[in-house]
């Protein structure tokens, strides 16, 4: 199966503002996305952004093996991202393969979200600030704080985009060994944000 976009990457305009200095928070995550993909495909993927107010029919979402929604507020509030995103997982709910990777820019509560969202794997790229608990945009991604929750968030979700995009891209072979495939379920309780490092060792072993 042929698809003309590796990933889509959907996100509301406030969450990419520009400056000067800074090509914005999403241009970067597409970026640093790209750089680990092609470590690990060992090739270049097709990566698209789509801001809330870009057109894109249902039958080019057809063409999109994942999509990765940058969940925020603004995100919540924008019907044109709702929309296509509703739109990606109404035309690919048959899938057996994972094809939503949902990022928090910043929190969404589970309830605020689609419910076709609430039981997918979420990846934080926000910081909490130790002092008073409130959440801060990363800016500076290459300080040690970003190392320990950016970074190795990042890592984990090229490596699962990577194991999905194979799989999509030689599904007839994956049909025939599924059963190999197979994995059994381990469920991991989520914890506070001072024991995020502990928790993602625990779900890479």
């Amino acid at each position: 199966m042929a698809f003309e976009i590796d990933v889509l990457i959907t996100f509301a305009n406030d969450d990419n503002q520009q400056s000067e200095i800074d090509q914005g928070w999403v241009s970067n995550f597409k970026k640093f996305l790209e750089m680990m993909l092609i470590q690990v495909l060992g090739k270049k993927p097709n990566i698209m952004l789509k801001s809330e107010h870009d057109s894109i029919t249902g039958g080019n979402l057809n063409k999109v093996a994942v999509i990765v929604p940058i969940l925020s507020p603004a995100f919540m509030e924008s019907g044109e991202s709702l929309d296509t995103l509703e739109s990606f997982i109404s035309g690919n709910s048959k899938s057996d393969v994972t094809r939503v990777f949902k990022v928090h820019k910043r929190p969404v509560p589970v309830e605020d979200q689609p419910s076709k969202l609430k039981e997918l794997i979420v990846y934080n790229l926000f910081e909490i600030d130790n002092d008073n608990g409130e959440v801060v945009d990363i800016i500076d991604f290459f300080s040690p704080e970003a190392e320990r929750s950016f970074w190795m968030k990042m890592v984990d979700l090229a490596y699962d985009i990577h194991e999905s995009l194979i799989v999509l891209n030689e599904i007839d072979t994956y049909a025939e060994v599924k059963q190999i495939l197979d994995k059994r379920s381990i469920y991991l309780a989520e914890t506070g944000y001072d024991l995020s490092i502990q928790r993602n060792i625990i779900i890479r072993e």
